[in-house]
């Protein structure tokens, strides 16, 4: 169950990831949150997409991946009896090498406060499960005299029955007038499912 695996992380990488949860929203709340982008500033929302699978973490949640007449790979409870594939979470097509953008769900980077912090996150479709953990860090660039490159790891479990997570960065590298940052990694579902943020971007300001 999730706690073997919240047992299985470091202290210091629990505590990291709790301190980059700053709370927890549905898809709805995380819309909203974007609505209140500064005018100033830009935000990228980015379509994921599914780019593999992981057997560990879909066993921890009951689950599996299945083979289906059609050749797809089927994510099913592990339950199921044999050629039952009722209850899935997504498929993966039967074609190799070919990502869908947007079939896992959608991510997002953007500045609040001037340029003084970054919000980053992602949602989880549901039909592919809800979100489990993430590999995920932001590089943010302040442009001009003085400018330099930060990077901002964020990488840790997701909120527990959440089909979302998002964190709040300080930048602390020197200040500038105008900067720019990337959120870029990948994001787990409970499903098994490894899907790949898309890398969305934004500047500031806008213009």
């Amino acid at each position: 169950m999730r706690t073997s695996r919240i047992e299985g992380l470091g202290f210091a990488v629990l505590l990291a990831s709790l301190c980059a949860t700053i709370f927890v929203a549905g898809p709805g709340a995380v819309a909203s949150e974007i609505e209140h982008v500064p005018a100033s500033g830009s935000m990228a929302e980015m379509p994921m997409s599914v780019i593999g699978f992981d057997d560990a973490v879909a066993a921890e949640n009951g689950y599996e991946l299945r083979t289906a007449p059609s050749g797809d790979r089927v994510s099913v409870p592990m339950s199921n009896a044999p050629g039952d594939f009722s209850g899935s979470r997504g498929s993966m097509l039967a074609t190799q090498g070919i990502t869908v953008p947007g079939d896992c769900g959608n991510s997002w980077i953007y500045f609040q406060n001037g340029n003084t912090q970054i919000r980053t996150g992602y949602v989880i479709k549901s039909s592919r499960g809800q979100a489990f953990s993430h590999t995920w860090s932001a590089t943010v660039a302040t442009l001009g005299m003085g400018g330099a490159t930060g990077s901002y790891p964020m990488s840790g479990l997701a909120p527990l029955h959440s089909a979302s997570w998002q964190a709040i960065r300080t930048i602390v590298q020197p200040y500038t007038s105008k900067a720019s940052a990337l959120a870029g990694g990948t994001a787990v579902t409970t499903a098994g499912w490894i899907c790949s943020s898309g890398d969305p971007t934004a500047k500031y300001p806008e213009r």
